[in-house]
């Protein structure tokens, strides 16, 4: 693979140097500008073949998503499947909920992770409350702290 480039460069070197001058001056740029070129142009190359390639695995992978999507099989179970679960993240925390014997169906997972989702969403609300009281302290200390100012320099 390696091999090509080398031949390329070796040819443009050869090429650039019956271009140049005769004097030794003109003769190494000439031939560096060409060997730098030569370079460019095959990165060039290679990124535009190499994106076509990725482009038709791309395109491949979606063509076989989408004729997987059409099985019957998957249809019916997704059809089972409850909706709020349908995502791979979701999905791979349920088999490891079954995995590490949390639960040992499907169907105790499924309320584990429901279980889990309700908690997490307490302690939000807890941590959001939270925040709202020791905002509102901050504020009642700033403000006793104002009072205290405000009356000092009244008093004068």
């Amino acid at each position: 693979m390696i091999l090509t480039p080398i031949l390329w460069l070796i040819v443009l070197i050869v090429f650039g140097a019956f271009l140049g001058s005769s004097t030794v001056d003109r003769y190494v740029p000439s031939i560096f500008t060409f060997a730098c070129i030569a370079f460019i142009a095959y990165l060039i190359y290679r990124r535009i073949v190499g994106g076509v390639a990725a482009n038709k695995a791309i395109a491949a992978g979606e063509n076989h998503l989408r004729s997987a999507e059409q099985n019957p099989d998957y249809i019916r179970g997704m059809q089972d499947f409850p909706q709020e679960f349908y995502s791979y993240w979701t999905i791979d925390r349920l088999m490891h909920l079954v995995q590490e014997n949390r639960a040992t169906t499907l169907q105790e997972a499924f309320n584990v992770a429901e279980n889990q989702d309700f908690q997490h969403d307490q302690l939000s609300l807890q941590q959001q409350n939270l925040a709202v009281s020791e905002s509102t302290n901050k504020m009642a200390t700033v403000s006793a702290v104002a009072n205290v100012f405000t009356a000092f320099n009244t008093r004068k």
